[in-house]
């Protein structure tokens, strides 16, 4: 195991966001031999990130700049896992199709995938350059850092059949994560790279003592229908907090699924309502169409609901992979493209 961090300090993982308790009035960057020019010295995590430097654990561009606020990808969180630790080899090598070892990165990708925290794709892609979800970084580092469930607390938003829901737990269970205010834990969204940072950061400096809490509106069992109903709630749905004019919104949304569907080399497109009353006309219930769509996505009717209603709150346009997915607001539907594996060699 390598040496782990301690930072002068005190992480507080409040709804859903990372806050610091300061323990010192300044902070001098004399302190550290390389500072990046984007974290400010008055960042809420710029010791964290210049401690994990000074470990050698993180290197930056170089331009100078850490670029905190960009999606992590999953070639740059295996870099993260293995400066920080000796990651467990419980899976033969299989290499990726699309990342030969002449890949930059060959080495740090080969031992996250021996460790079983990502495997390939349905087309044997590892995909390097897509951001890591935070349901993806729950398993990475509970695989990394060999944490336990100490307390069997549920997000309403992460089911049983969810196939994070054992690593969340353990995050949740250790104080790695308070997930957010409402109670989600929002396992399909991607993060950025100073909160994984900060993420790793607490999980390799574990409070021993800590006891985690019941989750405020926790739901046990399934969640599915709770979120059903918030989903095709009156037919109406509000935009995202940060925007105002849907059609605005439509363009930022056509312009990131189309850049998508390049990146992943989608061919199908399609749309569909959530709407009870449009489905009561056709003779269809909700749940079915959930279910017919979700196999048409090749993602199970779980995923599929807490997808679509995180882009309802969000607005994103959210990448699976082999799918994208977002809310269409100036017609009412989910519109969403698809990889053809058929056309596949």
């Amino acid at each position: 195991m390598k040496i782990g961090i301690f930072t002068r300090s005190v992480l507080v993982f409040v709804l859903g966001s990372t806050v610091f308790m300061d323990l010192q009035t300044e902070v001098d960057a004399a302190d550290y031999n390389i500072t990046f020019s984007d974290i400010s010295q008055d960042s809420t995590y710029y010791e964290t990130i210049h401690e994990m430097v000074k470990n050698g654990i993180i290197n930056g561009y170089e331009d100078g700049t850490f670029r905190p606020l960009e999606n992590i990808t999953r070639q740059h969180a295996a870099v993260l896992l293995t400066s920080a630790t000796d990651l467990p080899q419980t899976k033969a090598f299989k290499a990726f199709r699309d990342v030969p070892q002449e890949h930059y990165y060959f080495n740090q990708i080969k031992a996250i995938q021996m460790a079983g925290i990502i495997e390939a794709d349905e087309t044997g892609a590892f995909n390097a350059n897509q951001s890591i979800t935070r349901g993806e970084m729950a398993k990475a580092l509970v695989i990394a850092f060999n944490l336990e469930v100490k307390a069997d607390y549920s997000f309403k938003d992460v089911p049983e059949s969810n196939e994070y829901s054992e690593y969340i737990k353990a995050l949740y269970s250790n104080g790695v994560t308070s997930g957010y205010e409402d109670g989600t834990f929002k396992p399909n969204k991607p993060l950025s790279r100073a909160h994984f940072a900060l993420f790793m950061n607490k999980a390799m400096n574990l409070d021993k003592n800590y006891v985690a809490e019941p989750i405020e509106g926790e739901t046990s069992g399934t969640n599915i229908d709770v979120l059903i109903e918030d989903i095709i709630r009156g037919g109406a749905v509000p935009l995202p907090d940060d925007y105002t004019d849907k059609y605005e919104l439509k363009e930022e949304q056509v312009a990131k699924a189309t850049e998508i569907k390049i990146k992943e080399k989608h061919t199908i497109t399609n749309n569909f309502t959530v709407s009870k009353s449009t489905l009561d006309l056709i003779g269809e219930t909700v749940d079915e169409r959930l279910s017919k769509e979700a196999a048409v996505l090749r993602i199970s009717v779980e995923e599929l609901v807490t997808t679509i209603h995180q882009v309802m709150e969000t607005g994103e346009v959210y990448n699976g992979g082999h799918y994208s997915l977002y809310f269409d607001w100036t017609k009412g539907l989910v519109t969403t493209s698809i990889r053809d594996t058929t056309f596949i060699k």
